[in-house]
Parts: C-alpha cells; sequence; structure tokens
C-alpha cells in the first residue's frame, strides 16, 4: 500500500508542528490561526483517511474517493455540527488535469463549512526517492 506520498502544503507546518507537540490548548490554536487550524485538522484527517484506504494513490483515485466519504475529526468549540451523527463530505470537480485536482468539499454537518481543495502533483524529481517510489501530492484549501 502507497504510504506518505500526500503532504500538507509548506504553509501548514507551522500549525501541524503545533498540533503535533502535545499538550496544546485547541481554543488557543484556534484564536492564533482562525481558520487555518480547521484546514490543517481537515486535512491531516483527509490524508489519513486517503492514505488508509487507498492502494494505489493517483489524482484519479483520489478524485473518485472525494465524491462523497465520511471523515471524523476534532472541530473548535466555536463550530457546532447542525446535523447529529457523521459527518458526511461531497466534493464537487472542478478541474482536473495530470498534475492538478481542484474540489469544491461541503459537509452536510456543518453547511458553513466548505474548502476549495487543491492537490498538485510534486513537479521536483527527489533522487534520493528513485524511479520506484511513487510522486508525492502536495495539499491545500482555502475557506469557502
Amino acid at each position: 500500500m502507497s504510504k506518505n506520498i500526500l503532504c500538507l502544503d509548506n504553509q501548514y507546518q507551522d500549525i501541524h508542528d503545533q498540533l503535533n507537540n502535545l499538550p496544546y490548548d485547541l481554543s488557543s490554536l484556534y484564536k492564533e490561526h482562525g481558520e487555518q487550524l480547521i484546514q490543517v485538522q481537515f486535512l491531516t484527517a483527509l490524508i489519513h483517511k486517503i492514505e488508509s484506504t487507498s492502494e494505489v494513490i493517483s489524482l484519479l483515485s483520489i478524485t473518485e474517493f472525494l465524491f462523497e466519504f465520511e471523515l471524523q475529526h476534532k472541530q473548535p468549540r466555536e463550530l457546532v455540527g447542525l446535523i447529529d451523527g457523521p459527518d458526511y463530505c461531497r466534493g464537487e470537480v472542478l478541474y482536473l488535469s495530470s498534475n492538478v485536482l481542484v474540489v469544491k468539499i461541503s459537509s452536510t454537518k456543518f453547511p458553513i463549512l466548505g474548502f476549495l481543495l487543491t492537490l498538485v502533483k510534486n513537479p521536483y524529481f527527489n533522487f534520493e526517492k528513485g524511479p520506484d517510489r511513487p510522486l508525492t501530492y502536495h495539499v491545500s484549501a482555502v475557506s469557502l
């Protein structure tokens, strides 16, 4: 199974590091980073879900996965779900090429929560990985 080929874009690295360094106060991080914290949590959970359920990861397989999926992740207290139960998300493909995927993601549980999700194939060849290693996709999002 392919692992570690989806990675957060560099703009999220600081927040991701803070989330991984326990203990942390989610409310304080939300006050400091706002919507970017929600983006990092959402993208981290999404990356984990895609990598754990897909044997081969390509833009096409990710596209198929994003049409409808369930995603459990922590939410700041400021966001209260309007519907009890699982959080189902739906994706609407806006652009797909051999190197880029842009999807509008909406949630049934949090209708005010929407993302424009972008996956870009890493344009740089990494000699350490060699030709047998899969390509890396950088994942980023913009809140709608």
